[in-house]
């Protein structure tokens, strides 16, 4: 049976990072470290639950919807101007996922990198490099080594075939040889003639 986190499991977890209890984030307390707490619950709630912000504020000592917008939105706006605060608060998300078994929200791999090398973000690649979630990290991983195999497969097809084997495809496959050629897929032994290369030592051993 798969367990649903829950606004006290997150309660519980938060508290400990920020070294409050959890009857302070349920509590009207102000002190820096306990409002901090309490907003990352409120974000981390809304992130990882399927409960509307009603929901979440009646588990959190019956605070209004509101409130909880408001406070989710705060921390969204300093997770985006505070690197370090956004490794903090993804690594609570995964302590989240790790403790309960509850899956993270899924990620498009693809979207990730755009985002680290998109030039019109200020910072990039380095700052929103830094921003991104630790799940992100590990999608892009994982979507490399499948797009290596994929490479290193067509690269060994296309050492085999001639270009004049479809003349209505000679175009498609010259561009896709150049592209394994340039990464390294292909070794290109005369202009006709080209041969698929070793995968790397460390891709063919996983």
């Amino acid at each position: 049976m798969t367990y649903t986190i829950t606004v006290a499991d997150i309660v519980s977890l938060v508290a400990t990072e920020f070294g409050v209890s959890p009857q302070d984030i349920k509590s009207a307390r102000r002190q820096a470290n306990v409002s901090e707490a309490r907003l990352v619950v409120y974000w981390i709630a809304k992130q990882i639950t399927p409960l509307s912000f009603v929901q979440i504020g009646r588990a959190l000592g019956r605070r209004d919807h509101s409130t909880i917008i408001t406070g989710q939105q705060s921390v969204e706006e300093r997770r985006s101007a505070d690197p370090l605060f956004a490794v903090r608060l993804d690594r609570l998300l995964e302590v989240c996922g790790t403790v309960y078994g509850r899956a993270m929200p899924e990620t498009d791999p693809i979207q990730a990198a755009a985002r680290i090398a998109d030039p019109s973000l200020p910072g990039n690649p380095a700052r929103a490099a830094i921003q991104t979630p630790t799940r992100d990290v590990i999608a892009m991983a994982l979507c490399l080594l499948d797009l290596h195999e994929i490479a290193h497969r067509a690269a060994a097809l296309l050492a085999r075939t001639p270009l004049d084997a479809n003349p209505a495809t000679t175009d498609l496959i010259e561009d896709l040889q150049s592209a394994l050629i340039q990464h390294g897929y292909l070794k290109e032994d005369s202009p006709d003639d080209a041969t698929a290369t070793q995968a790397p030592a460390a891709a063919a051993a996983l």
